[in-house]
């Protein structure tokens, strides 16, 4: 199973979990969902901690490789538990490639396909969309 690992911000004064882990439906796949809580005070030793206990529940529910945050520097902690991050980038090509067939099919261009006019006497104002 594919898991995502993502950083919540701390509510102002309200007590909440450290870590979340739910199951959600993304793109028509069941992915494991922990929520790690991270604000800009959050202690490094900490967030460590979060993360690893993110990875070890990701872990007992069958998740092998994780898509994490941008610029994730918490690569041992997931080590220690068997997980492994992926990279997103052959995701993002193929999502790429086929918005841009399907934006192509009948012959219209992709702007088109989303439902954007192009229209050459009017004003700055309306050329946000449909």
């Amino acid at each position: 199973m594919i898991g995502m690992m993502t950083w919540t911000p701390p509510a102002g004064g309200v007590r909440q979990k450290s870590v979340v882990l739910e199951t959600r439906a993304l793109l028509h796949l069941r992915v494991a969902w922990a929520s790690v809580a991270r604000g800009p005070r959050t202690p490094e030793a900490l967030v460590r901690r979060r993360v690893l206990t993110a990875a070890k529940r990701l872990r007992k529910a069958g998740v092998t490789r994780l898509v994490v945050p941008e610029a994730f520097a918490y690569g041992e902690q997931l080590e220690k538990v068997g997980v492994a991050p992926v990279s997103t980038l052959p995701l993002r090509r193929a999502l790429a490639a086929d918005w841009h067939g399907r934006s192509w099919q009948g012959g219209t261009s992709p702007a088109a396909a989303h439902g954007w006019r192009w229209r050459e006497t009017s004003s700055p104002a309306s050329w946000c969309g449909p």
